[in-house]
């Protein structure tokens, strides 16, 4: 075996374990933390419900975006605040117009290029835990 596919053996290698390590360590970590992740989601879900009664649609919107530039949320805070947002849309009144435009989740593109003008419409344009945030707008107004 010549010097280079030795070498090309070994890199292969060490991708594949620092693959499985990496993989192994995320699902250790979320065997580690379900129930606080599922005790998170369940307070998520009870707060949006609890702020979105009697209030607007938008309302839940700012809330959810104050929420979100509240420091580094990280993966699970930014699913979190998402639930709250789903939660709150849920039982919140719709104004005329909130959902005009909203695109089908299945048109890609037209769906990342409605999020990042929501955003922009918002005050948070070129935020990318924005546009991940609006989807939960986009999957409310699909529902109804």
């Amino acid at each position: 075996m010549s010097r280079g596919a030795r070498i090309a053996l070994f890199v292969g290698l060490g991708l594949v374990l620092l693959v499985v390590g990496t993989c192994g360590g995320v699902y250790a970590w979320f065997q580690l933390n379900a129930d606080r992740l599922a005790e998170q989601g369940k307070a998520a879900m009870h707060d949006g419900a609890h702020f979105g009664g009697g209030q607007e649609a938008p309302v839940c919107v700012s809330e959810a975006l104050r929420r979100l530039t509240q420091g580094d949320l990280g993966i699970v805070g930014e699913a979190t605040n998402k639930v709250f947002l789903e939660s709150c849309l849920d039982v919140a009144k719709r104004p005329a117009g909130f959902c005009d435009g909203v695109p089908p989740r299945d048109q890609l593109i037209a769906s990342a290029t409605w999020a990042l003008a929501r955003c922009e419409a918002l005050g948070h344009g070129g935020s990318q835990p924005c546009t991940r945030l609006v989807g939960a707008i986009q999957e409310s107004c699909l529902e109804r």
